[in-house]
């Protein structure tokens, strides 16, 4: 009992000990007993903490696709949106499968089957006797001719003034997963084709936008990621479409084609991806042209096309280009062959017209100075104001252009060469122009 007053003593003086020193501590209260006037601040820590709990938080989301499964996702896409156009025509459900048979091969489209139904009657025909079939083919030589004619003329009224072009941005605004207007035809997933005749069977009598959604879809059921052999199909593509685009701004009859020039323009954007994806085949394509190039004298209207075409495809800018310079230096020698014909030129001036913008579009953007551009343009002024003259008032307006498109090129010289330009100005324009 003694033990346990002593231990109940000792407890008593520790806690009245505690005390005293609990008094002389002093404990910072809660925040919210404090009085308002005695709250402090918010420290760094307390600011860092209410901002990361304020933070948006992370949503977890699909990993990132490689370029190959982008790839086979935009071709099993198209492939399914073919499956079913099929099966509308064909009148079955959408959801059947109608691309492939039994045994696992493609079937072929209602328009494939046409075009081979056509050949075995082509073949059939030969076969008949000799007298009918040539009757047969005067008659499809003289329907041919007609069309030929209605498309001349079709062509001629669209070259009237200025034919509209598609920009950069109308055509990266086409969706090539849905068919328009009149194009309840078109495949969603053609075949690559490898052959000039194949491109031009396939884009022939198509509209820039159609011909546009036709070149896309061959690239996205092709590309390049899918496979080596598909590199190479598309390195066949390339090469045809760019034979294809340079023969179709140039009619049979050796005039401009305004269809064809649409087309291109409307084709620009997937020519030049293919121009950086295959920079070989295509530098092989435009050397070997340059060289047949430069053993023609009297240039028409192809040889200009494919000026134009490198003049589009290809950096103008560089310094030194192993196709560009050539082209330049080729056009430069044609323009100067016309220029000194003078008012001579007479029914050269639509083809000296489209060689002036070959010339424009190689020195404009790098400022380069180039005489035979100037000396050209006033040639061609000279001749277009002589038609006037004697009565025929589009060529004013023609001249009119002509001088307006020299001076744009004689402000953007004087940025880069002030002396040549007043000289150009002085010796070439003026004397004209009064």
């Amino acid at each position: 009992a003694r033990e346990k007053c002593e231990h109940e003593g000792i407890l008593g003086k520790l806690d009245t000990d505690f005390g005293d020193i609990m008094g002389e501590l002093m404990f910072k209260p809660p925040k919210k007993l404090m009085p308002l006037g005695d709250k402090e601040q918010p420290d760094g820590y307390d600011q860092l903490v209410r901002t990361l709990a304020m933070e948006r938080k992370a949503i977890a989301s699909d990993r990132t696709k490689t370029p190959e499964e982008i790839a086979r996702a935009k071709a099993e896409k198209l492939e399914e949106l073919e499956r079913k156009r099929v099966a509308r025509a064909q009148g079955l459900d959408e959801e059947a499968d109608v691309g492939a048979n039994e045994d696992g091969e493609r079937e072929q489209t209602p328009g494939e089957k046409a075009k081979v139904d056509e050949a075995s009657d082509a073949d059939d025909n030969g076969s008949e006797s000799g007298e009918s079939a040539d009757g047969e083919e005067e008659e499809e030589v003289e329907e041919d001719a007609l069309v030929a004619a209605e498309e001349q003329d079709k062509d001629d009224r669209q070259g009237e003034g200025c034919p509209p072009l598609l920009t950069v941005a109308q055509v990266a605004d086409i969706d090539i997963t849905s068919n328009g207007k009149g194009e309840q035809d078109l495949p969603f997933a053609p075949e690559c084709p490898a052959t000039f005749r194949a491109v031009e069977a396939l884009l022939s009598d198509r509209p820039p936008r159609t011909a546009l959604k036709i070149v896309q879809r061959v690239r996205a059921c092709t590309a390049a990621a899918l496979g080596v052999d598909q590199r190479k199909k598309l390195r066949a593509f390339t090469v045809a479409l760019l034979e294809y685009a340079m023969r179709s701004m140039a009619r049979e009859d050796g005039d401009l084609s305004s269809s064809g020039v649409a087309t291109v323009y409307a084709l620009r954007t997937p020519l030049v991806e293919l121009t950086t994806e295959h920079p070989d085949e295509v530098h092989a394509f435009f050397a070997e042209r340059l060289l047949g190039l430069a053993k023609a004298k009297a240039p028409a209207a192809t040889e200009f096309c494919c000026l134009k075409l490198i003049a589009l495809l290809f950096p103008v800018t560089d310094a030194q280009h192993p196709i560009c310079t050539p082209a330049a230096i080729l056009a430069d020698s044609w323009a100067a062959n016309l220029a000194a014909l003078g008012e001579g030129i007479g029914d050269l001036v639509s083809e000296g017209t489209l060689l002036l913008g070959i010339l424009h579009d190689f020195c404009a953007p790098s400022r380069r100075f180039c005489a035979s551009y100037f000396h050209l343009g006033a040639a061609l002024v000279a001749s277009c104001l002589a038609s006037a003259r004697s009565g025929r008032q589009s060529c004013l307006e023609a001249a009119k252009e002509i001088v307006a498109l020299l001076r744009r090129a004689l402000r953007e010289l004087a940025e880069a060469h002030e002396a040549a330009a007043y000289l150009i100005a002085d010796e070439f324009l003026r004397p004209i122009l009064r």
